[in-house]
């Protein structure tokens, strides 16, 4: 039946074999190859021909057969990162959530489980819940890239919830290039103009380089916040190092513009502000989290 792809059949009967005659000759190897054919449905991928629905629900079905320790915690992460794959994050957040507060995990396998679970309330728009998942579980020990994460969450969760200074607190001093972004994006939605100009321009490559398209919207979202802040020397600065790499990208005009001695007005930096609105460091830190859970997926 297992070989037949009847993956519900074969485990209800081995099951059901194992817990009428659990002494009969074979009954412990019967569980054994129960456990292991589960383990092979959702650590060695033979789960995938399933709809992410059905797995949850076999998995569910027959949870008490997950293993105990790093096997398990891997399992039910898999699971959890084929349903934020699309975009079914109520079940994910569940799983997981269940994972969190009710499994012994160890070492640092329970702040692990708990970033992932955080970033799934980010991208379902639950910053407090984020937040909350992050304070419950901080523990010492953790090697450097998951406290980097869980401190980007943590700023990210203050951010949407318009705590700025708390977000900027978290993220001030840092060089990775994901808190520089979220830097600035802060500094943008606060409309502290101008450090939110030199945090932006701090994401940008050296002087010089070609930019790509979304580093031109960087960019230009500098020039404005430079002119927001009346900021000259920002303005001089910005236009001499990207002038060149601004050239060829479709945002050209728009910072020649911005970045020159002529005036602008405010109805034109409104409007390239509410054309900027799309394009922000914010979506791409959401764009990040996707990334996290293997992108986003389709149609379960």
């Amino acid at each position: 039946l297992f070989d037949q792809r009847r993956y519900r059949e074969a485990l209800t009967l081995a099951l059901s074999t194992t817990m009428q005659f659990p002494d009969l000759p074979g009954a412990r190897e019967l569980r054994i190859k129960m456990s292991d054919q589960f383990q092979a449905l959702f650590l060695d991928g033979k789960a995938d021909n399933l709809g992410p629905i059905a797995a949850l629900a076999l998995f569910y079905e027959f949870k008490d057969l997950t293993p105990i320790g790093p096997d398990g915690d891997r399992m039910i992460r898999k699971l959890a990162n084929r349903l934020v794959a699309f975009d079914l994050l109520d079940p994910a957040t569940e799983l997981l959530a269940h994972q969190v507060e009710n499994r012994n995990l160890i070492g640092s396998s329970r702040a692990k489980i708990a970033a992932d679970l955080a970033a799934i309330y980010l991208m379902d728009k639950r910053p407090e819940d984020a937040l909350r998942t992050i304070s419950e579980t901080r523990q010492t020990g953790l090697d450097d890239e998951l406290r980097l994460e869980r401190r980007l969450l943590e700023a990210a969760a203050h951010m949407e919830l318009q705590r700025y200074g708390h977000a900027i607190e978290l993220l001030e001093g840092m060089n990775d290039q994901r808190a520089l972004d979220l830097l600035a994006e802060v500094h943008w939605r606060s409309r502290t103009w101008g450090p939110a100009g030199r945090a932006l321009q701090r994401t940008l490559p050296s002087a010089g380089q070609p930019l790509t398209v979304q580093q031109a919207q960087t960019a230009v979202r500098a020039a404005v916040a430079f002119r927001l802040d009346g900021d000259r020397d920002g303005l001089i600065a910005l236009r001499r190092d990207y002038t060149s790499g601004m050239a060829n990208t479709d945002q050209a005009d728009t910072f020649d513009l911005l970045t020159g001695s002529a005036e602008v007005s405010s109805t034109k930096l409104t409007d390239t502000i509410r054309a900027l609105a799309d394009t922000s460091t914010a979506n791409a830190f959401v764009g990040s989290l996707k990334q996290r859970f293997g992108g986003a997926g389709g149609q379960p």
